[in-house]
């Protein structure tokens, strides 16, 4: 498991690095918005290990160690999300600053892209907890930033609906 995702970063720093783009951890909030299935707010009842929990990396049949049953608060982007969605999450790797945790009972900001499996998995840098409507660490903040700029941000970036 270990090989296939040392092979994943370095072929996607190739992609990056031929097409002049910048590594995922550098990514523009307008690249963000563009490859994220999903931006909204989520609301996390419980969280479950998967079968991969305890087993080593090379027994693991995905790269997942838990999964988060979540409540859809607010769509910003996103065709057809259902009311309640799964996000799989940890790589048992707490080191890597694209792991994420969820913690039940949280609330958080989110983007995600879907799984082939079912579900979804949160971007790079696509998670913010959500405490008294603002969250930490938007777009480089020294402090927290109301949840509403976030959003007005994103909703920049989104294409606009034609009247019909």
């Amino acid at each position: 498991m270990i090989g296939l995702r040392n092979r994943w970063i370095v072929a996607s720093g190739i992609v990056f690095a031929l097409s002049g783009q910048v590594s995922p951890n550098d990514m523009t909030l307008a690249e963000r918005v563009y490859v994220a299935d999903f931006i909204g707010v989520v609301r996390i009842p419980s969280v479950h290990p998967t079968p991969n929990a305890g087993k080593s990396e090379e027994q693991r049949e995905g790269w997942f160690l838990q999964t988060a049953d979540a409540e859809v608060v607010e769509t910003i982007k996103g065709i057809s999300v259902p009311s309640h969605i799964m996000i799989h999450f940890d790589t048992g790797h707490p080191q890597d600053s694209m792991n994420v945790i969820y913690s039940p009972k949280g609330e958080y900001f989110v983007f995600l892209s879907f799984e082939l499996g079912g579900g979804y998995s949160t971007c790079v840098k696509g998670q913010y907890a959500i405490r008294d409507a603002t969250i930490s660490g938007w777009q480089g903040s020294a402090g927290p930033v109301a949840l509403d700029a976030a959003r007005d941000a994103i909703t920049k970036l989104l294409p606009r609906k034609r009247d019909a």
